[in-house]
């Protein structure tokens, strides 16, 4: 088996950002009413990526 030296392997995971975590707790009808909007996407996003979604369709109406 060859070694290769020099080259760097790049690292599983999301690309770096700027970001800070935002968490929050909620009750039962407020995750079940979350959970029901993630069933209407095409590709049934995970909670957070839905939360996101929602924040940014927010705020896309409110600027017009």
């Amino acid at each position: 088996m060859q070694i290769l030296q020099g080259l760097s392997m790049k690292k599983a995971g999301r690309p770096k950002k700027e970001t800070e975590q935002v968490c929050v707790r909620c009750e039962m009808d407020l995750i079940n009413a979350l959970d029901s909007l993630r069933d209407q996407e095409e590709d049934q996003p995970n909670r957070p990526e839905m939360v996101r979604r929602i924040i940014e369709r927010y705020l896309e109406d409110q600027n017009g």
